[in-house]
């Protein structure tokens, strides 16, 4: 934890120009033009195995450009150690970056935030906190009430509804129909943005389950402006979904991910489907490539999303380089 908390020298002039890069991509192009809005994305932050600059360059973003909303996508601590490190590290992401953000933070339920392996070896001896625990500390703060971990947050500044995701609910009868009913309620004309964890996409292209495909069709149906009628197998029933998006005012920005360590995007059907790269110098899989002392010890994105212009910017801060797309 050499650099935990402070910005170190070497990211001065690095994060000076991402900071104006965030608000090139934010801001108008003429004075009748409509401003954009920007989301800090940090994803697999697994601490404690993180310089923590991640923190002091957030920070500095939320000062300095019109990012002023977080969205942490999960997997908050490391996957070796006891239920008591996961419980301490849960609270130390939790309690630095709500003192920056406070309630303007939205939290994705990763595999790591509520299992922890007290072995050399991750899956083995596997312990687990419950997700109630898991909401008080993540959630609670924010002010969300549902007590579940999937909801959503509307920015009306942008007219983007922030649909956030629990992939471990995604093949519950209840979670369909709040699904069904939460885009059928979007206000006239907003788009919409979901997160999630766990990839929809392998990076060859391959749905990682099979239980993800009624979300791909129904969201290629709000994209292509289509009927969209389903009959969805539950652990819980099967639900019958029909919904006519051929008038709808809506559209999907993006399905942004983690999980996976690295950085890959899809088009499917018009819809973006992008998965972004570890925060953290943990190294899993063998694909997280950190340089300590170096702008490459920290990776995570800034969202620059324009409904007006159905465009977003994806400004990588650290390792990586920045992505963009239409829809």
């Amino acid at each position: 934890r050499k650099y935990k908390y402070i910005l170190p020298n070497y990211y001065v002039s690095h994060i000076a120009k991402k900071i104006e890069e965030v608000n090139n991509a934010i801001g108008k192009d003429e004075p009748q033009d409509y401003y954009g809005v920007g989301y800090i994305f940090v994803t697999d932050i697994h601490a404690p195995a993180n310089t923590w600059t991640f923190l002091p360059l957030i920070e500095r973003i939320k000062a300095l450009t019109n990012a002023k909303m977080l969205i942490n996508c999960g997997d908050n601590v490391r996957a070796l150690g006891t239920k008591e490190n996961l419980i301490s590290d849960l609270r130390e992401v939790m309690n630095k970056t709500f003192s920056v953000f406070g309630e303007k933070m939205m939290y994705v339920l990763g595999n790591h935030d509520f299992i922890i392996s007290n072995s050399d070896t991750w899956g083995v001896n596997t312990e687990q906190i419950a997700k109630a625990l898991n909401y008080q500390i993540n959630l609670s703060p924010l002010g969300v009430i549902t007590r579940k971990h999937y909801y959503y947050r509307d920015d009306d500044v942008g007219m983007i509804r922030n649909i956030i995701l629990d992939y471990l609910d995604v093949d519950k009868k209840w979670f369909i129909e709040w699904l069904r009913d939460t885009i059928r309620n979007t206000p006239t004309d907003y788009h919409l943005a979901f997160y999630m964890h766990w990839n929809i996409f392998e990076q060859n292209g391959s749905i990682s389950d099979p239980k993800y495909q009624y979300i791909v069709d129904w969201l290629s149906a709000i994209q292509g402006k289509t009927l969209f009628s389903k009959t969805i197998a539950t652990t819980f029933g099967d639900v019958e979904i029909n919904e006519d998006y051929t008038n709808s005012t809506h559209a999907i920005c993006y399905f942004a991910c983690g999980h996976q360590h690295k950085d890959y995007m899809h088009v499917v059907n018009g819809v973006t489907y992008f998965v972004s790269d570890c925060c953290a110098n943990y190294n899993d899989n063998g694909v997280v490539k950190r340089v300590s002392g170096t702008t490459t010890d920290t990776a995570f994105d800034v969202i620059c999303a324009n409904v007006k212009k159905r465009s977003v910017t994806l400004i990588r801060v650290g390792a990586g380089s920045n992505r963009s797309w239409t829809y």
